[in-house]
């Protein structure tokens, strides 16, 4: 692979809500080993995120996806392979959004992402644990995350399965990885992975990057522990720099 005019060989796009925002670091660590270095990794993610809304959840206001800056940035960006993750499509449902807009709101990012011919991981919704749901667990989620009090389970239990037959054709229709969540992933939890499972589940998301049948590398404790302790002490921004070749380097001079 040739690197372009701005150091890159290849860019990440990662799209989601709370569970990238868990696990974003462990994403771009797994994505630098599949596709190797020096890639930009581009993350739109956060608590309670929605595709197509801005959306206010624990005091911290959002901008849809749709409205990140990155889109505007990225499409007269010099052209590189780039590969995207789109999950945690869910949470819309719970903000009551109609079934046809969550599907315009997800057509309009995975045109956007053919646009730059983005090669596309889907992840489906985690219906078997959305069937298992306890209505406690339930009620607890919908009041301190999504703000919400009349919420009907078996509503969103049917809203779910809905929208998730409608992403199986969605992916289908555009050529993209469709990847499903098996339910030993979560745990009490109904929205965030394990702990112990975590290694597997963004190793299993990622995996159809592998172009060169590379095996899971053996994380140790501390790698899964290190994001989490990064977010201790929030940074302004962050950036990537190769210690070989400074690529990177010209951006933190800029913002510098």
């Amino acid at each position: 692979m040739v690197t372009t005019d701005s150091g890159y060989k290849a860019r990440v796009i990662l799209l989601g809500a709370s569970n990238l925002a868990h696990g974003a670091s462990h994403a771009a660590m797994l994505s630098r080993y599949l596709i190797g270095s020096p890639i930009q990794v581009i993350v739109a993610s956060g608590y309670g995120r929605s595709y197509g809304q801005p959306t206010k959840v624990l005091g911290r206001t959002l901008p849809a996806i749709l409205d990140a800056g990155f889109w505007a940035e990225i499409s007269c960006a010099p052209k590189i392979p780039t590969y995207a993750l789109v999950t945690d499509i869910g949470n819309d449902i719970f903000y009551q959004a109609q079934l046809p807009t969550i599907l315009d709101w997800l057509g309009d990012c995975l045109a956007r992402l053919n646009r730059i011919e983005a090669r596309i991981s889907i992840v489906q919704l985690p219906t078997a644990m959305a069937l298992e749901a306890d209505p406690l667990h339930f009620a607890i989620l919908a009041k301190v995350l999504f703000s919400r009090r009349n919420l009907s389970l078996e509503d969103i239990k049917s809203k779910v399965m809905s929208l998730a037959s409608s992403i199986s054709h969605l992916a289908h229709s555009n050529g993209a990885f469709l990847i499903d969540q098996p339910r030993d992933w979560y745990g009490l939890d109904p929205i965030h992975y394990r702990s112990s499972r975590k290694s597997e589940a963004w190793w299993t998301l990622l995996e159809a990057w592998n172009d060169q049948c590379l095996t899971r590398p053996e994380m140790s404790t501390f790698h899964w522990l290190q994001p989490y302790l990064l977010t201790r002490s929030p940074f302004e921004r962050t950036f990537m720099i190769s210690a070989e070749r400074g690529y990177g380097a010209a951006d933190l001079k800029a913002w510098l």
